[in-house]
């Protein structure tokens, strides 16, 4: 008969204190991001779109697409997901810049509206459909709230 004291109780009790600490890890270490598949899904659109724009060559959109599938497991600014509506006008946003970029690449007579599509490809975020992107967390506080209620005063 084997008691408490044996290796294979050991071996047991270890495991299973083993498995208690990584589940209570798995609970407290959650990253909280928010939207991380809409996040890869525009952003794999601005790594494509940017071979227009010549901010990305066109042998490196295999690579900004894992660089940003990585990037996107911190999900988008804010606490909430966007609409599926939301996430649908953002994307038709970028698709549009990316065919007017195409299609104005090399294009003399169209230069203002290739800087235009572009500017959108790289900040699509200060447009009206993709504001999502960078929407503020609510009950943030921090500095920035601090200088802001300062300055009123």
């Amino acid at each position: 008969m084997r008691g408490i004291g044996s290796p294979k109780h050991g071996l047991f009790s270890r495991a299973v204190k083993l498995s208690q600490v990584a589940f209570l890890l798995a609970l407290g270490c959650s990253t909280q991001a928010v939207a991380i598949q809409e996040c890869r899904e525009i952003e794999a659109l601005r790594c494509e779109a940017s071979v227009s724009c010549g901010i990305v060559e066109d042998d490196e959109v295999d690579s900004c697409k894992r660089f940003y599938k990585e990037q996107c497991l911190h999900g988008i600014a804010g606490d909430d997901e966007p609409s599926a509506d939301e996430q649908k006008n953002c994307r038709s946003l970028l698709e549009k810049a990316s065919e007017v970029a195409a299609e104005t690449q090399n294009d003399d007579d169209a230069i203002s509206q290739h800087d235009a599509a572009c500017a959108v490809i790289a900040a699509p975020w200060d447009q009206p459909a993709c504001e999502y992107l960078n929407r503020q967390a609510v009950g943030g506080g921090g500095a920035g709230s601090e200088s802001e209620s300062e300055s009123e005063k």
